[in-house]
């Protein structure tokens, strides 16, 4: 509710010095007020009732009932007089009429049912409040700024329309409304354009991974995905698929069937190629794969000759000279050889032959043979031959059989030349483990150290 009702359409404000000055003339229903409350001038909140007719200066303070000749506008409010029938009604108890004033609204009505006015000389330079200060009016104007623009504070807290030149018009204000997010994020969300193209209709295109076309072209069946049975056929292949009736018309004979399936020389045949045949009695023609023939051949022939995976296995094969023992008479290692773990298995039934040369005519001979896990004289013995004084070379033959996974088997060990002759019926028997690494020794001992001993050829197979 508004404090102050005044039956008045303008009050002006001046200092007490300004009106000593103003000879304007205001009309009628107009209260000049002094403001000197600012400054302590002696006429400091005074005020005169203009009547169209006469100046601040021929005016008379206006008279009320009590011993004052005159009084200020705030004694009047704070008094709730009235001066031609109901000019001033004071609704509170205001002290005086500032603009820095604790009340919480001012509301001027010129009696007609029209707004009022309140006229601020240029230097009074603000209204304030000590809380707030309220405008409460369906239209407020600024005459001095240009219509239909955005308003805003200068440097100087004054409000200043912005020019359309330099900010936006109240028009592409209105472009942003609807926005959900930041202007700069729903920019920088947005897809940007490709290059232009050649604007056609075409059958295929190309897009980029923003899903925008990037070109046009012609599709051809090259363009368009294998799928089964939707395949597409060549021209040549439509005309041979237009004179294809599924009947001979004749110009097909012994000859010209003869003559195409001669076909060209092929000197390789491969797995995939295929063997033309016919079958008995009917002579109907069906084809094979030379796999097929190849693997009916196996079968057959397996019936004949010994398969190649039976055939014999040579473990071990050398015709080089063994290192030459001489100069002791220490039972010492002319050679050596290695066979891998898992090479014999059991039921391999080994043969091993070597030779020995010997040089000098001094003393006995003794060549012997060994199985070990290491390349040393040691482990398994399996053949002993001894030679005389007059004898230079032998040959030696072993026979030695995988029986078990504990029992390696060979005959006694035989003390001529000629092996595997010996007059015992006593076989002996080793605990050999064949699926770890095992090496075949061959030593040989001389009885006079001055003559020479090596083995010239070596070979074990089964």
């Amino acid at each position: 509710m508004p404090i102050l009702d005044v039956n008045i359409n303008t009050i002006v404000v001046q200092t007490a010095a300004q009106w000593a000055a103003d000879a304007t003339v205001y009309n009628a229903r107009q209260i000049l007020v002094t403001s000197d409350v600012y400054w302590g001038s002696t006429d400091q909140r005074k005020y005169k009732l203009a009547d169209g007719a006469q100046t601040w200066a021929l005016l008379d303070y206006p008279p009320f009932i009590t011993s004052a000749t005159t009084q200020t506008l705030a004694q009047v409010l704070n008094q709730g007089q009235t001066v031609d029938g109901k000019l001033i009604l004071s609704q509170n108890s205001l002290n005086y009429l500032a603009l820095f004033d604790t009340a919480v609204d001012l509301a001027f009505d010129d009696g007609l049912g029209g707004d009022g006015n309140v006229t601020i000389d240029a230097l009074l330079a603000k209204i304030r409040h000590t809380v707030a200060v309220g405008l409460d009016a369906p239209n407020v104007n600024l005459p001095q700024e240009t219509s239909s623009l955005i308003l805003s504070t200068d440097s100087s807290k004054n409000i200043k329309g912005l020019a359309t030149a330099t900010y936006p018009s109240l028009a592409e204000l209105a472009m942003v409304k609807g926005l959900t997010s930041a202007v700069q994020t729903q920019i920088d969300g947005k897809v940007n354009k490709n290059a232009n193209i050649t604007g056609a209709t075409k059958t295929k295109i190309t897009y980029d991974v923003k899903g925008l076309v990037t070109s046009g072209a012609d599709a051809t069946t090259a363009d368009i995905a294998d799928s089964l049975n939707k395949r597409y056929v060549t021209d040549a292949n439509l005309t041979v698929i237009g004179n294809t009736s599924g009947t001979n018309s004749g110009n097909e004979t012994a000859t010209t069937l003869g003559a195409t399936i001669g076909g060209s020389a092929d000197a390789t045949p491969n797995d995939s190629d295929f063997v033309a045949t016919a079958l008995t009695g009917g002579g109907i023609l069906k084809k094979i794969t030379w796999t097929n023939v190849k693997a009916f051949l196996k079968t057959y022939f397996d019936t004949l000759y010994q398969p190649k995976s039976t055939a014999l296995k040579i473990f071990h094969s050398s015709v080089a000279d063994g290192t030459s023992v001489t100069g002791t008479t220490a039972n010492t290692i002319t050679s050596s050889f290695l066979i891998p773990a898992n090479t014999i298995v059991v039921g391999d039934i080994l043969d091993l032959s070597f030779r020995v040369l010997f040089v000098g005519v001094n003393g006995g001979k003794t060549a012997r043979a060994y199985i070990n896990t290491s390349s040393a004289i040691g482990g398994s013995q399996i053949s002993t031959t001894t030679y005389s004084a007059g004898n230079i070379s032998g040959d030696v033959l072993r026979h030695i059989a995988v029986r078990t996974t504990t029992e390696t088997q060979v005959m006694a060990l035989a003390t001529s030349m000629v092996a595997e002759v010996v007059s015992s019926t006593t076989a002996l028997n080793y605990s050999i483990d064949w699926t770890v690494d095992q090496y075949f020794i061959l030593a040989i001992q001389l009885i006079n150290s001055a003559d020479e001993g090596r083995t010239q050829f070596i070979k074990l197979t089964n």
